[in-house]
């Protein structure tokens, strides 16, 4: 995430919190990273200094055609102002904002086998309690090393409660006697 990325996601989250529409213009900035990290020839389009504003407005226009107004007014700003590099991280530095007022995290659980949606409610619930968040967005990792339970990374916090963890705790204190 970038200073000028940082810069443009508030503003335009201040707008999103105004209309309430959070989460439809985190989705439309989701759509708009994945076509820059996905597409070469976008992304070489837009950096390219020969190709004028005005084309790249255009293609702004057409190809975004279901982006909420603000959200493609936004890009058309930083196209306008010569931003075009930081639009790819305009997405994650929106998603910060929304996260932060939201009190909402990032978690990854890590697994032997895919968790059901069930499941990952479950896990989210107690876990987003336990880091005082009041829900965490979950991404389900396949682990087979952990040979059963499951690993939570919140941030920079790890809650383990792996067989595989236990064990090496049962080996560390079986070799320091």
């Amino acid at each position: 995430m970038t200073v000028v990325a940082a810069r443009y996601a508030s503003a335009l989250f201040e707008i999103a919190k105004e209309k309430q529409a959070i989460e439809s213009f985190r989705e439309d900035l989701t759509v708009v990273e994945n076509v820059f990290q996905n597409d070469r020839s976008i992304r070489s389009f837009f950096l390219h200094p020969n190709v004028s504003k005005t084309e790249k407005k255009r293609l702004l226009d057409d190809g975004f055609k279901t982006l909420s107004p603000d959200v493609l007014q936004t890009l058309k700003l930083m196209v306008d102002r010569q931003r075009t590099a930081d639009i790819p991280h305009l997405q994650a530095a929106f998603t910060h904002e929304a996260d932060v007022f939201l009190n909402v995290a990032e978690a990854t659980v890590y697994s032997v086998r895919a968790l059901s949606e069930t499941e990952k409610n479950q896990v989210a619930q107690v876990f987003a309690a336990k880091a005082g968040k009041s829900s965490l967005r979950l991404s389900n990792t396949i682990d087979p090393t952990l040979i059963a339970g499951i690993r939570v990374r919140i941030g920079n916090r790890i809650y383990d409660g792996s067989v595989s963890r236990k064990l090496e705790k049962i080996e560390r204190q079986l070799v320091a006697k």
